[in-house]
């Protein structure tokens, strides 16, 4: 163009772009923003330029701390189905959940763009177990068993993916926080290591 770009006008090219992709091709479209609808919902935490499985080995309070989102998605999606059955002062947490989780399928799903929704989702678990209590107390063993299979299968999808996350070989790299990511042919683990970290020192020193 022969003159700097504007941030605005660098927008409006990738608009252009996506609205080009979705008229030209919808059904790959639906199909990549039904997959993001999916990963939106698993257990595992997509990380941006921080990991929080790396750092969670190094803060020995998280291991005190409540299951993570595998647990919590399936519950709240029991608690989201079952939501009408607690009054309409619960409706709003549903409006909420899916209007805010269009707005990060639509673009691009992390872990901590999802952040923003835990506490409704964790309200919706709550809800979740204390109607499965309810039924529990009330001997509706039926109900009680039909609400117990869907959980579990929803467990069940949510932890697939987790695994599926997981197993995805990714090229090893050193991040900025000194972040060492070292993967396994069958699983993704992260390890400290000091030999990469020194190696990362000399090319950039930590200012003293």
């Amino acid at each position: 163009m022969g003159r700097a770009i504007k941030p605005s006008e660098v927008s409006s090219f990738f608009n252009q772009r996506a609205a080009d992709f979705i008229s030209g091709s919808p059904s790959k479209w639906l199909s990549l923003t039904f997959k993001k609808f999916v990963v939106f919902w698993n257990g595992y935490e997509i990380s941006n330029n921080q990991n929080a499985y790396f750092y969670r080995q190094f803060a020995s309070i998280t291991h005190l701390l409540p299951p993570l989102f595998w647990i919590i998605s399936p519950l709240s999606l029991l608690g989201l189905f079952s939501v009408w059955r607690f009054g309409e002062k619960y409706t709003i947490i549903a409006i909420f959940i899916a209007v805010y989780m269009l707005t990060v399928i639509v673009f691009f799903v992390n872990g901590r763009f999802r952040l923003p929704v835990w506490p409704m989702l964790i309200i919706l678990a709550g809800l979740a177990i204390d109607y499965i209590i309810k039924l529990a107390k009330e001997k509706s063993y039926r109900r009680l068993i039909i609400l117990i299979l869907i959980f579990f299968l929803l467990l069940v999808v949510t932890i697939s993916i987790f695994m599926e996350f997981l197993k995805n070989r990714l090229p090893c790299r050193i991040f900025p926080s000194a972040m060492f990511i070292c993967e396994k042919d069958y699983m993704t683990r992260l390890c400290w290591s000091t030999s990469a970290l020194r190696n990362w020192l000399r090319v950039c020193p930590l200012p003293i």
